[in-house]
Formats: C-alpha cells, structure tokens, sequence
C-alpha cells in the first residue's frame, strides 16, 4: 500500500504534495481513470439542495446520490465503501483548510454518471459521520471526470 500526502488549500480542493516509496505514479493513477468512449457528451438530472447540486451516480452498479463539486477530489462516505466491499489500494494524509489532519483511504470504482461509465476512477474513502449534511449525500463527483468529458 502507498501513501500520500496532500493538502486541502481551499475547502475542497486538493494538491497532491508527495508520494512515498518512489518518484514514479502510483498505479491507480496510471491505470485510470477511463471512458470506453473517445468523447462524453451527457444529460444527468441535477436537484438542488441549498447551495449544493445533487446527482444520482451508480458506483459499482449501486445507487448512491452525490454532490456534484468540480473543485473537490472525488469522494464516497466510509460507510458506503463498506456497503459496497470497496478495496482501499491506498492511503492519503494531509491538511484541511482549517488545518487539521484528514486520513482516508483511497478506492478504485465503476461510476457511472448518465449514460456513461468512468472505469479505475481513483475515489477518496473518507469518513463523512460527522457531518451534520452527511445524511444528505453518499460521497462527492468531483475533478477527476473534468478531463474525461472535455
């Protein structure tokens, strides 16, 4: 298992500092994220809530609704990643805009999004029991699509 360490600037928003144990990508970054499609070009439903854009995604064929954010790494509740028996294939550390240390795992899943289908789609494992929104939510579609559909 490889570690991480990262650096939550702006609430949200992640800078990956280092990786240990060697200079080179770690595979889960490598090997994914894909689409088996050259370009993406979709429709999904978005509810609002507050200041917040919900969508429905399916991770690993399951149901879940998620927080649209493009600022944010993507994300899913430890609890879900129970649920659904999700791998952690590594660990991440760092510091959150109020400074204080965030550890979470990260998993590799199938988040399909529409009609389309992100394959090897690096997803922070986080637990999210704390928050008072996390009833609210399962996880978070963040910044690792962005490219993907361009």
């Amino acid at each position: 298992m490889r570690f991480i360490t990262y650096v939550l600037s702006i609430p949200g928003l992640l800078a990956c500092t280092a990786v240990s144990g060697s200079d080179e990508a770690p595979f889960w970054v490598t090997e994914g994220p894909f689409v088996d499609t050259p370009s993406v070009s979709l429709e999904v439903p978005i509810d609002t809530l507050a200041t917040k854009l919900l969508i429905e995604v399916e991770i690993n064929g399951v149901p879940k609704h998620f927080v649209f954010d493009t600022g944010s790494p993507s994300m899913v509740s430890a609890e879900i990643a129970r649920e659904l028996n999700l791998e952690i294939v590594a660990e991440a550390r760092g510091r959150d805009a109020h400074g204080a240390i965030v550890e979470s795992g990260i998993a590799q899943v199938e988040l399909t999004v529409g009609d389309a289908t992100f394959r090897k789609l690096p997803i922070f494992v986080t637990d999210m029991s704390t928050s008072k929104a996390s009833c609210l939510w399962d996880g978070v579609l963040g910044s690792e699509v962005l490219p993907l559909c361009a």
